[in-house]
């Protein structure tokens, strides 16, 4: 009985929450890059990307599109 509750305690732990920082992103240099990185922290289950000095529309489509 006590390996059961074991099992039920470890299945009812939340697991941690994943977003990835894209730090340096360069608007003309660097498209392909980051829509690698988002497509990958996607793939492995994180909740989103964030690009820390920029705004690129055209990431967020292109992540959106595949």
């Amino acid at each position: 009985m006590w390996k059961r509750q074991m099992e039920n305690s470890k299945k009812s732990k939340q697991m941690p929450q994943v977003v990835v920082l894209r730090w340096g992103h360069r608007l003309q240099r660097d498209a392909r890059l980051t829509t690698h990185v988002a497509l990958t922290a996607r793939a492995l289950g994180a909740l989103g990307i964030i690009l820390s000095d920029v705004e690129d529309r055209k990431i967020k489509e292109t992540v959106e599109k595949v």
